[in-house]
């Protein structure tokens, strides 16, 4: 994602691919972009690939990120007690 402007107005460019062009890390090399000079430059060369795990949904409360905490009291206690 980046953003650029024209003509007074600022836009927002998403660069998107169907699945089997965008499922391994190599693909980034079938992706160029013009750099300053004007050539083009595969865009491997200027992003650096990490892997990560992510939730599959992130919670909000009120707009900000949200944990949801399950828990019971322990036996003999009710979650009244301090």
């Amino acid at each position: 994602m980046n953003d650029f402007d024209f003509n007074n107005r600022s836009y927002r460019v998403y660069v998107q691919a169907d699945q089997k062009f965008r499922s391994e890390s190599k693909d980034m090399r079938s992706y160029y972009l013009r750099s300053d000079t004007g050539k083009m430059i595969p865009l491997d060369n200027v992003v650096q690939i990490e892997q990560t795990e992510n939730p599959q949904v992130i919670s909000h409360y009120n707009l900000f990120r949200a944990a949801e905490i399950d828990g019971s009291a322990a036996p003999g206690l009710s979650s009244g007690k301090p």
